[in-house]
């Protein structure tokens, strides 16, 4: 601060030995420089904080990753040891009793075809969990696109889009995108559909936000996402820009559905995935017992 009053003292000297006019400096110009000093360090300390969140969150994914692929590799570990002191016993008996040693050798061979299915038992649960955490990963942007176009609506635009008795044209199609994601079929999607829908905001935006469990809980019916795809294929509806001409509040909405529709395709993609893990770590669960 100090230094910049001195640059300013030195400029009015250069200003006043060539133009021969003085510069008068005042309390508020220094002021100003407080307050957009002020404003820049509250901008760059809230994009600390917020990089800061978004690492522990992927630090806290990673962590419990570690945590899983270690209880499966500590299982890999005590059954290979015990495919181990099996073959020992088998060697021995097989010194003790020349005549077992065909049956000793079967025991070996048993027991060796036992160690390589539960190393290739282990082996696919590992890389079908790292699928399905890559797929997952893939998931994060689009979820976090949808709740932040909810954090972009607000009371007032929802409640001055809920008045209008026709509402500009396309924004229906928004608005119907939302009651077919709901579960509302083709004859219940009008406009007096969407403002019925949209008469308690708060309820309305809470059960948008409570979207993404209902996905994450596998009980979003596909039709529902399926009823919704041909409105968000309409041009004004996919392109934020022309909606955002005709209300913000739809142009949030257009935000929200866009990717939570994707969010959707991620998560039921990798469904089958996380059944085909469980199975593998059930068969290694069954290998191990």
């Amino acid at each position: 601060m100090p230094f910049s009053f001195g640059c300013v003292n030195q400029a009015s000297g250069e200003y006043l030995a060539t133009e021969k006019r003085y510069n008068y400096t005042t309390p508020k110009s220094f002021l100003e420089l407080i307050y957009l000093y002020k404003n820049m360090l509250a901008n760059n300390r809230k994009q600390l904080e917020n990089n800061i969140n978004r690492l522990g969150n992927g630090l806290d994914k990673l962590e419990r990753t570690a945590k899983d692929v270690a209880v499966l590799m500590e299982q890999v570990q005590v059954k290979s040891a015990e495919v181990e002191v099996a073959k020992q016993k088998a060697d021995e008996v097989a010194e003790e009793v020349g005549g077992e040693k065909t049956k000793v050798e079967t025991a070996a061979q048993a027991a060796n075809v036992e160690a390589q299915k539960t190393a290739e038992i282990a082996s696919a649960a590992g890389t079908m969990q790292e699928d399905c955490e890559r797929d997952l990963a893939a998931a994060i942007p689009a979820v976090e696109k949808a709740e932040a176009a909810l954090d972009t609506l607000n009371k007032k635009d929802l409640g001055e889009l809920k008045s209008l008795a026709k509402p500009p044209a396309g924004v229906d199609d928004v608005t119907a995108a939302v009651l077919a994601l709901r579960g509302e079929g083709p004859k219940n999607r009008d406009w007096n559909a969407a403002k019925n829908m949209m008469k308690d905001v708060n309820k309305f935006i809470e059960d948008l936000k409570g979207m993404k469990s209902i996905i994450d809980n596998s009980a979003l019916p596909a039709k529902n996402v399926d009823g919704a795809r041909p409105y968000l294929a309409l041009e004004h509806v996919a392109n934020l820009e022309i909606m955002k001409k005709k209300s913000n509040a739809a142009a949030g909405l257009c935000d929200f559905l866009q990717n939570i529709v994707v969010y959707y395709d991620i998560v039921v993609t990798v469904e089958p995935k996380r059944n085909a893990l469980k199975q593998a770590q059930d068969d290694l669960a069954n290998a191990n017992a």
